[in-house]
């Protein structure tokens, strides 16, 4: 089982895959009412273990690496700080539930890997619609899973799935072709 992991302390999204890379199924974890940092560790990892197979297959664990970067006008110090402990507790969590350490995968090479090409000097906000309009033409994730604003436009958490999806399929990509004897290329942080 191939789990991929967007981590943020507003919306977690989360993806299975099977070990061939098949969909398995999608999820996300809303703690945007939620004020306690212990308490959303709490909630991501309650639902890692409801969906989750455990113990057996063993999970592969994915997770988007954190912002490293400071941009002038784009994240605080103060909101980078904070994800990045979001990130490691978290994943901390998986750790001490399975003995499985996570790795991380940067967001830029799991969207090169998957063939999503992206404009140069895009904003955040427009880079999500080409994400999840990539993701759902593949047809893999049923229509069911997505919804939509009375503006038309997806959900937010819809997003956040998205890039879980996309970590996921990344991480399958680089272990298939370390089983064909390739160059190890998981996209990694």
């Amino acid at each position: 089982m191939i789990v991929g992991l967007d981590i943020s302390t507003s919306c977690t999204g989360i993806s299975l895959l099977y070990d061939d890379g098949t969909y398995f199924s999608i999820h996300h974890v809303d703690m945007k009412d939620e004020k306690s940092f212990y308490k959303k560790v709490d909630m991501v990892i309650k639902k890692l273990l409801e969906i989750v197979p455990f113990p057996y297959p063993v999970p592969k664990f994915y997770v988007e690496a954190p912002l490293l970067v400071f941009k002038m006008r784009a994240s605080m110090a103060s909101t980078i700080a904070l994800l990045q402990r979001f990130n490691a507790a978290v994943c901390y969590a998986i750790y001490s539930l399975w003995k499985i350490e996570p790795i991380h995968v940067s967001v830029i090479s799991a969207r090169k890997t998957v063939g999503i090409e992206m404009p140069k000097k895009k904003k955040k906000a427009q880079i999500k619609p080409i994400v999840f309009a990539y993701v759902r033409s593949l047809k893999v994730i049923p229509e069911s899973e997505w919804a939509f604003k009375k503006t038309g436009n997806p959900k937010d958490w819809v997003y956040d799935r998205c890039d879980a999806y996309v970590i996921a399929r990344a991480a399958y990509e680089g272990l298939k072709n370390e089983k064909k004897g390739g160059e190890k290329t998981s996209p990694k942080a």
